[in-house]
């Protein structure tokens, strides 16, 4: 059903007295001792990290969700969406109560991050669980945070220590193979959804390739643990699969010329000239 997560929807007003599925993580916990980390670059409470573990008719209850999760308490929690952990009293706060579960997770026994570096400085520690919190909403991009945060197209400047989606992968994968008896963790480039909604491809493909980097720890990581079953999939396809990208070698001037559609859509020619997986962006003399 839209909108539905962790439920079979039926039509009453409740959003939380559906009939509730068991997920995947919920299975895990209950018949095994395995750890369950959840990673996202968008809020946690959005649709692929909250279907984790929640159950609502309506996915836009985020505040419910971010109960759902502590209730539930996977072992490593990163990403977005701090607005809805923390007390309505705290300033950009979305909860319309009290309840801080930045404190209850702190409780909890979990190291707390909430910058790239105090995410580097709680993984130095070691600890049994990690609660990180970068962004009171989505996270910003790689494109924005490593090549355009002097520009005022983002919030970089107002969160400038956010860490890249590798860095929350690996620090996943540092705690929670640290069980012998294994783990299940879901990685999302949620932000590749976000900037293909208004077509904005630019970004989009940088947090492809960020995502590609992620799928290349994975698999560094089961080298050494052949034992590791890596599932890598879309959950849509998009726009961006229809009008292509811009290709510099078609004729015109502007951008929205040089981008094709299906058979005639191109690819993107851009010049990987410091050798770092990511193009040599144009953006800048593009504006």
């Amino acid at each position: 059903s839209i909108n539905a997560l962790g439920v079979y929807a039926d039509r009453t007003k409740d959003p939380f007295d559906d009939p509730r599925q068991e997920t995947l993580a919920e299975i895990i916990k209950r018949t095994t001792k395995k750890s369950i980390g959840i990673v996202s670059d968008a809020e946690l409470e959005d649709a692929t990290p909250a279907a984790v573990a929640s159950h609502t008719r309506l996915r836009d209850e985020k505040a419910a969700v971010a109960d759902q999760l502590f209730a539930f308490q996977p072992d490593v929690l990163l990403g977005g969406g701090s607005a809805y952990f923390l007390p309505k009293s705290t300033p950009g706060s979305k909860r319309k109560d009290d309840i801080n579960y930045v404190e209850k997770f702190a409780q909890s026994g979990y190291a707390v991050a909430d910058s790239a570096t105090a995410l580097k400085a709680a993984i130095a520690k070691n600890p049994a669980k990690l609660l990180g919190l970068f962004h009171p909403g989505n996270m910003d991009g790689h494109m924005d945070r490593v090549t355009l945060k002097d520009l005022q197209l983002n919030t970089v400047k107002a969160y400038p220590d956010q860490p890249d989606l590798t860095d929350m992968a690996s620090a996943a994968l540092s705690i929670l193979s640290k069980n012998k008896e294994g783990f299940f963790l879901v990685v999302e480039a949620g932000l590749v959804d976000k900037f293909s909604h208004p077509m904005d491809w630019e970004r989009a493909v940088y947090d492809t390739i960020m995502f590609d980097k992620v799928i290349g720890i994975a698999q560094e990581f089961q080298k050494k643990n052949p034992d590791t079953l890596i599932v890598v999939l879309g959950d849509h396809t998009h726009s961006i699969s229809v009008y292509g990208t811009v290709d510099d070698n078609k004729d015109g001037k502007t951008m929205r010329e040089k981008v094709g559609t299906y058979a005639a859509a191109g690819f993107i020619n851009y010049v990987d000239a410091d050798k770092d997986g990511y193009p040599c962006l144009l953006y800048t003399s593009r504006r």
